[in-house]
């Protein structure tokens, strides 16, 4: 018997509706005269791959210094086991009107959808749990995250998820089984969507990101098409290790292992663990604001075990599964990759402090804990994998993490923050900047977006490629009201009404905007 469920990650707390953020666009043209300026982008992954195509297409002259020795950075696609696994970022969330559609389209890069009702869940002992106990989970599930969501403008600022959750939960009348049902629940729902423990999540802020709707698919033949397409025809430096940035009103100096760089403006995307391991020095120091927010804001960990085998043992049909123990404090759930590439693969997902301590762990015996869960679901008789991989971005020291969630004690304010520029001679890009879509690829590729735009606009003029429009002429909303937004903070506050001129269809007519923008493009 399947078992369903009838919770969509990054859906079930989020409406359908657009929010403000989105690609930054400027004023009408095919090509900006670009500055002859330099512009130094700091990191390869594709918030910088964005920021750098975007300014080369309106002619300045870019150089990316990347520590890897591939692009991507969380984005990472390798072959290891005989077939394209992404081993850091893995979904497009949200397919319609997302702007990675977009990318995955332009070059053709096929897409799998994934099914998060074709959820299987056994017990210890190896039963399949019925659908009318997995019914009662779910109801029970989305009334605790009821009452939590409805806490949370009266929440204080320091407490955690999990003292919340606690209290929730004591106003229930539940058996242990079925407490611990709802445990697992919000471990896959909450912890593992978020890459961090209840204990390290704010109640007041822990589900502020905005989405887009749409179902949710991965790449079978890798994420890393995207990026790769993105860094074509770049002034890309890998294995360069910066180690110092440095910046006066009329230049930037950075420093890495392979020589020194030297621009009129520089784009630093580096993940918020890198900022906050401070192996990255600036001179001067960053402002009081900035480094506040770096220390507020944190990197959740989300680590996984790929396991290739012989055959499948598996449900065909299962997207993915997990097992019911006492304690969620170990768990892991597992991602059958079969349905996606034809390949006996799953993968195993593990968050927050589980995770991190794996990372200390020697592989095998991660990979016999793995094993041990699969065996209690599916019998001791079932064979070791012919092959394994296992990431550690927590002590990866290009990533420091996972991506960026909000702990007790921060706030969402900390994303803009993050984001500020730097007597517009430094920028900030990256997914950590990003105040609206924080934790994504989409998040991430948005944000070198806007800094892109920010630069160009300083040149005085903005450019919209015939890239950005729809084919019926038209301009998705978020498009242009990112837009709007960064020229209203740059000008001294122009105001903007999000519903002027809105289609029923979430995209405004491009002659009602065109004069408008391009008067922003003339008194920039």
């Amino acid at each position: 018997m399947s078992m369903k469920s009838n919770i969509n990650r990054r859906n079930f707390l989020k409406s359908t509706l657009l929010t403000s953020a989105g690609i930054c666009v400027g004023t009408s043209g095919a090509m900006a005269q670009g500055t002859g300026e330099t512009v130094l982008v700091i990191g390869a992954g594709i918030s910088g791959l964005a920021t750098a195509k975007k300014l080369q297409s309106n002619g300045f002259n870019v150089t990316v210094l990347e520590g890897r020795d591939r692009t991507g950075g969380r984005i990472w696609s390798s072959d290891v086991l005989g077939a394209k696994l992404d081993l850091g970022a893995a979904w497009i969330h949200g397919i319609d009107n997302n702007p990675i559609t977009t990318l995955a389209q332009e070059i053709g890069a096929e897409t799998s959808v994934t099914d998060f009702d074709a959820l299987y869940m056994y017990d210890t002992s190896g039963i399949e749990l019925e659908d009318a106990e997995i019914e009662t989970v779910e109801t029970t599930f989305k009334q605790v995250v009821a009452q939590l969501v409805a806490q949370k403008p009266n929440a204080d600022s320091a407490t955690a998820m999990s003292t919340a959750v606690d209290q929730v939960l004591a106003g229930f009348d539940l058996s242990d089984r079925l407490k611990s049902l709802v445990r697992w629940y919000i471990t896959s729902e909450v912890e593992l969507e978020l890459a961090a423990d209840l204990s390290e999540l704010s109640h007041k802020h822990w589900d502020e990101d905005s989405k887009f709707p749409g179902k949710d698919v991965v790449f079978p033949g890798g994420y890393q098409q995207l990026t790769d397409n993105l860094a074509t025809g770049l002034d890309i430096r890998l294995s360069h290790i910066v180690s110092k940035i440095e910046y006066t009103e009329s230049r930037v100096t950075v420093t890495t292992d392979q020589g020194i760089f030297e621009g009129d403006r520089a784009v630093v995307t580096l993940p918020l663990g890198v900022l906050k391991s401070g192996s990255v020095t600036f001179s001067p120091e960053l402002p009081a604001e900035k480094t506040g927010a770096v220390s507020r804001l944190e990197m959740g960990t989300l680590n996984k075990l790929a396991l290739k085998f012989s055959d499948r043992f598996w449900p065909a049909e299962a997207h993915r599964m997990g097992v019911l123990e006492d304690n969620t404090d170990k768990t892991f759930e597992f991602w059958n990759m079969t349905v996606h590439n034809n390949e006996p693969i799953l993968v195993a997902l593990f968050r927050g402090a589980h995770a991190r301590s794996l990372e200390q762990m020697a592989e095998q015996d991660v990979v016999a804990l793995a094993m041990a869960n699969l065996r209690s679901m599916f019998g001791h008789s079932i064979a070791d994998p012919t092959g394994f991989a296992q990431t550690k971005w927590h002590s990866d020291p290009f990533s420091g993490g996972a991506y960026v969630h909000v702990p007790p004690n921060a706030q969402a304010s900390d994303f803009d923050l993050l984001a500020d520029p730097i007597e517009n001679r430094l920028f900030f890009a990256g997914e950590a900047t990003n105040d609206t879509y924080w934790g994504t690829v989409h998040g991430a590729y948005l944000s070198g977006l806007r800094e892109a735009d920010r630069i160009i606009a300083l040149g005085g003029g903005v450019t919209l490629l015939a890239t950005d429009f729809n084919a019926d002429g038209s301009v998705n909303f978020p498009d242009f009201l990112q837009f709007v937004q960064n020229f209203g903070k740059r000008t001294g506050g122009v105001g903007f009404d999000s519903k002027f001129d809105l289609n029923n269809n979430g995209s405004v007519d491009f002659p009602d905007f065109l004069q408008f923008v391009q008067s922003f493009g003339k008194s920039g």
